[in-house]
């Protein structure tokens, strides 16, 4: 594959509907088959490109706790197991309760859209079993200070080219 000499080690995506939502706009993400997604994960894989699915909408308007919703969100994540997805980015506590208890093999990553912005905000992520977790002030020098001291078993991770301004609403 030609993605092999860019030194590439991780691959993300979604669909551009899902139960919890991706972070992005749909209208924005293409539109492509659930066979079409497998496919890209298998040649990752073959390639040994890890693969990281986006369930990270910072709002869900608490849609997964109605019955039809949960019973949907469940199906969707055993799908995501059943093709051998690797990491989850998720921003909603829940969701990282649920899918440690339900779906262990599954990394997880906490969203830049969770606004980790203190160690007090990360410490709840990791106590609650993140893998890592994607730091929103990126330019707090003394915050990743204190991170990389405090955090023994999360790690961090700096979103480098991140397009909003600072403190953005």
């Amino acid at each position: 594959s030609s993605i092999r000499k860019f030194n590439v080690s991780n691959l993300y995506g979604t669909l551009n509907h899902t139960i919890i939502g991706g972070g992005r706009a749909s209208s924005d993400i293409p539109s492509v088959s659930k066979d079409l997604v497998e496919s890209h994960i298998k040649e990752a894989h073959k390639n040994k490109i890890n693969f990281t699915w986006l369930l990270n909408a910072s709002c869900t308007a608490n849609r997964e706790f109605s019955r039809p919703n949960y019973k949907n969100l469940i199906e969707h994540l055993e799908w995501l197991k059943s093709i051998k997805i690797d990491t989850i980015t998720i921003a909603n506590p829940f969701l990282l309760d649920l899918i440690k208890e339900q779906f262990p093999s599954f990394q997880t990553k906490i969203s830049i859209f969770a606004h980790v912005d203190s160690l007090s905000k990360a410490k709840i992520f990791e106590d609650a079993g993140a893998d890592i977790i994607t730091i929103y002030q990126n330019r707090n020098f003394e915050l990743l200070k204190q991170l990389t001291e405090c955090l023994k078993k999360s790690k961090i991770e700096l979103y480098a080219n991140n397009a909003c301004a600072t403190e953005c609403p």
